[in-house]
């Protein structure tokens, strides 16, 4: 375990205004406006997903991701800011450079032409910015309210989510064809982290 000021294996959980809820609802905030902002096809296409063709156990380690999701959001919650210490002003930094980085991948989805894939903008860096992002806000706030335990359930479930975004892009190959499987080979799946497709077969890996 990293040492870092501020930092806790298992903070106290409270009941009070100062706590994580403050980040999460200022994120929520600006994930809901941008979302309004979208026009009403585009929108549709931000939620468009295809379970069709998900096994049981795709679905079963999805709901347990989504579990973790769940108890990470009530640490954050119910976790004091850890206001005045190295962890709190590090993940001040972390949690606006994932603001930044999800306000930009979804305005790249939004001037997407809705027959072709998103590949400009961000998406030219990352083939999943909105997660990548979604991701470092979240570290931020682990780190604003001291938490590791929140940072530790929050790595977990973006892990046990990985299996979504392997099913999305094999639904973007069937969509799309040629097109995305050349944008799979030249864009890393997150940033720097995970691997451009190493071959042009229609199985991400």
């Amino acid at each position: 375990m990293f040492i870092v000021p501020g930092m806790e294996l298992f903070p106290s959980l409270q009941l009070i205004l100062l706590t994580g809820w403050i980040p999460l609802a200022a994120f929520w905030l600006l994930e809901l406006v941008m979302v309004l902002s979208f026009p009403r096809d585009r929108r549709g296409r931000l939620f468009e997903y295809d379970h069709s063709q998900w096994t049981r156990r795709h679905r079963v380690v999805f709901t347990i991701g989504k579990g973790c999701s769940l108890v990470m959001l009530l640490l954050l919650i119910l976790t004091p800011l850890a206001i005045g210490t190295t962890a709190f002003y590090l993940g001040l930094v972390v949690y606006c450079f994932g603001m930044l980085g999800f306000a930009a991948a979804l305005i790249s989805f939004r001037a997407a032409p809705l027959d072709q894939p998103i590949t400009k903008g961000f998406y030219r860096f990352s083939r999943n910015p909105q997660v990548l992002s979604i991701f470092i806000v979240m570290s931020g706030i682990s780190l604003i309210v001291g938490s590791w335990t929140a940072f530790i359930v929050g790595l977990l479930a973006s892990g046990l989510g990985r299996v979504r975004i392997l099913e999305e892009e094999q639904y973007c190959l069937q969509r799309y064809g040629d097109i995305y499987r050349e944008y799979l080979k030249a864009v890393p799946r997150y940033l720097i982290l995970g691997s451009h497709a190493e071959d042009s077969t229609d199985q991400p890996q």
